[in-house]
């Protein structure tokens, strides 16, 4: 019997462990000389009675009956180490304590109030109290042994819920509400998706304290990560070590790059920080108590990462000061969970919840809008040659200008609301269509030389007789703009026109202004047509006394396919058929004019975006995006 019992002391008692032949014996002293160097400074008492419940764990067996802890420790307190037992989620939690001293205690009322860190108003641990000062002197030895083993048997089942009811431990003065907060939040964030890392947090009174009495902690039976896939994710925040690392790593599944340091995060290489797939910012970072820095750098990862997901990380309970970090572009936030909101019912579930659905939400965004923006800022280095600024014309500022209209919109429509949307009868997608179709006017502008060349002209006159001149001596040069020509391509045209002279009443050559003989087209020669078949647009010589030709873009784009040098492709009818469809859908569109729809005043937006028509998909976007990436770029890589 003698041997089932685990003693707890501070040196050597010789005396104790002979009479009671005591089996296993924990020395604090030597406890802490050995695991010297594992004793965080700040948490150094508080790691060395952690130390004492898992040394206890070690020697734990069926045998033993309970612990006898000698209350004179020096330095160290019987009563903390008491708590500590009692407060450890294991078997040792309910297992008899004895306090032995030779000093007089108070066995109804016991202030525990010895240390700044916590303050108790009545215990319940189930202690029993044993007077040892002349304990095992020989001659009194048996009955003192019998007292011993009489406190250790009639003691009651432990009741951690009643103990609980009256226990009460405050914050310790070596942390902080910022730093417990983190603790507490990384732990129980991990806990309501099946995972428990408290190993990972310092274990100290009050944070055992908190996750007895507020932990809920039947096993969850399932652990369900947030996400199928592992992502990568950068954790900036000075604490990520308090048990957020780790947490992230489980609950998404993730592997987290952390950066303590706002400087660190400019250290890390571009191509590096282009693969994480969402970043988690601390509101407040570098220890300055207020958001400017992490505002800042969220502008700065924006800037040149616009698709990149951030989510705002704090243990700040004031929501307002997350604007300017919205501002900054910041995707979302989550709050921490605080010791004190852990007595809400539901708060922990709720809170999760509303991490699943942020991260989800921007993860699936960034997954979504991450390839475009790549896309553009790939397409913008490798622009053809006549995607240029020249001639008073700024083609090229203006296209880079509209994908990033594009984009933004994009982004903005991956963020509108249903209620939005039905509500006041507009999509963002739909005004990205819109937009991205509009950069095919830049690309026909920049690749059609719409000027005549310098030589001069002879028209016939009504006699066959053939004029190169004007009355006042010019050269005889149609209008600029008439004839459309593949830019570096002379036998390409597009559209190439006939003149003659234009006559008055009587039969004679018109005059007009400064005696220039008026002269019109005759006849109008066009290069493509379309079709009703397959692939819809067909190269086709034509003349006609009229054509519109110059205000038909799809017409203007396709002839670009099929003639221009710079774009090659392997499957030409199928950009034609995908052209023609997503005409198609811009002609539907309630956004656009509808010319081609003899019914478009006869619906209301509403009764138009009923129809399938008129909608916009995702895949639209795409086709659209890869049709104007392959016109500007000759690059006829798909997005996905």
């Amino acid at each position: 019997m003698n041997r089932d019992i685990i003693y707890i002391t501070c040196g050597n008692n010789p005396g104790i462990q002979k009479e009671l032949d005591v089996k296993f014996t924990i020395n604090v002293d030597e406890l802490k000389t050995i695991n010297k160097k594992d004793l965080r400074h700040r948490y150094e008492t508080e790691d060395l009675y952690n130390l004492i419940c898992k040394e206890i764990e070690k020697k734990l067996n069926g045998n033993i009956k309970g612990f006898l802890i000698d209350y004179e420790l020096g330095s160290y307190d019987a009563f903390a180490i008491t708590h500590h037992i009692r407060l450890t989620d294991s078997e040792i939690r309910i297992l008899p304590i004895v306090i032995t001293s030779s000093h007089k205690l108070l066995l109804d009322e016991i202030n525990l109030n010895q240390k700044a860190y916590y303050n108790l108003f009545r215990i319940k641990a189930g202690v029993s109290f044993i007077k040892s000062d002349r304990l095992f002197q020989q001659k009194d030895a048996f009955s003192q042994k019998t007292n011993l083993m009489f406190a250790f048997e009639s003691q009651s089942d432990f009741d951690i819920n009643d103990y609980l009811k009256d226990l009460y431990i405050r914050q310790p003065d070596t942390t902080d509400r910022h730093q417990i907060a983190n603790e507490w939040g990384a732990f129980k964030l991990a806990y309501e998706a099946g995972f428990d890392i408290s190993y990972n947090i310092p274990q100290t009174l009050y944070f055992k304290y908190l996750k007895a009495k507020y932990g809920n902690f039947e096993k969850k039976k399932d652990k369900k990560p947030i996400l199928d896939k592992k992502i990568k994710v950068l954790l900036i925040d000075d604490n990520a070590e308090k048990g957020w690392k780790e947490a992230l790593e489980k609950v998404l599944p993730a592997r987290v790059v952390e950066k303590t340091e706002l400087k660190q995060v400019f250290e890390i290489p571009i191509e590096e920080f282009e693969g994480f797939d969402i970043i988690f910012l601390d509101l407040y970072m570098d220890g300055y108590k207020n958001i400017e820095n992490s505002a800042k750098l969220a502008k700065l990862i924006k800037e040149k990462f616009p698709a990149m997901p951030i989510i705002v990380f704090t243990a700040s309970n004031k929501i307002w000061n997350l604007r300017k970090l919205e501002d900054n572009g910041a995707d979302g936030y989550f709050v921490k969970e605080a010791p004190e909101n852990a007595s809400i019912p539901g708060f922990s579930k709720d809170n999760f919840e509303h991490f699943n659905e942020t991260v989800l939400n921007a993860v699936r965004k960034g997954k979504y809008l991450k390839p475009y923006w790549n896309r553009i800022v790939d397409a913008q280095k490798n622009f053809l040659p006549q995607i240029k600024d020249e001639n008073g014309k700024k083609l090229k500022s203006r296209i880079i200008e509209r994908l990033k209209m594009f984009f933004g919109l994009l982004k903005r429509g991956y963020e509108q609301t249903d209620f939005n949307e039905k509500q006041f009868f507009y999509s963002d997608k739909e005004l990205a269509f819109i937009t991205l179709w509009s950069v095919l006017n830049e690309i026909q502008e920049a690749y059609y030389q719409k000027s005549f060349p310098d030589h001069k002209l002879e028209i016939e006159d009504k006699n066959g007789n053939k004029i190169s001149k004007h009355p006042n001596g010019k050269n005889i040069t149609p209008i600029p703009g008439r004839d459309w020509m593949i830019k570096d391509q002379p036998n390409d045209y597009l559209i190439k026109n006939e003149w003659r002279f234009m006559y008055d009443n009587a039969g004679n050559i018109e005059l007009g202004k400064d005696k220039f003989y008026k002269i019109e087209s005759k006849k109008i020669e066009t290069a493509i047509k379309k079709i009703k078949e397959e692939p819809f647009y067909k190269v086709e010589m034509e003349k006609s006394d009229k054509s519109n030709l110059w205000q038909k873009l799809s017409l203007q784009i396709a002839f670009l396919i099929l003639k221009k040098n710079d774009l090659i492709s392997n499957d030409k009818n199928e950009l034609l058929r995908k052209l023609h469809r997503l005409n198609e859908k811009r002609n539907h569109l309630y956004l656009t004019h509808g010319e081609s729809s003899k019914d478009f005043y006869s619906k209301t937006v509403k009764e138009k975006r009923e129809e399938a028509a008129s909608n916009i998909t995702d895949k639209d976007i795409q086709d659209l995006f890869d049709l104007v990436v392959f016109l500007l770029t000759g690059n006829e890589k798909i997005l996905l």
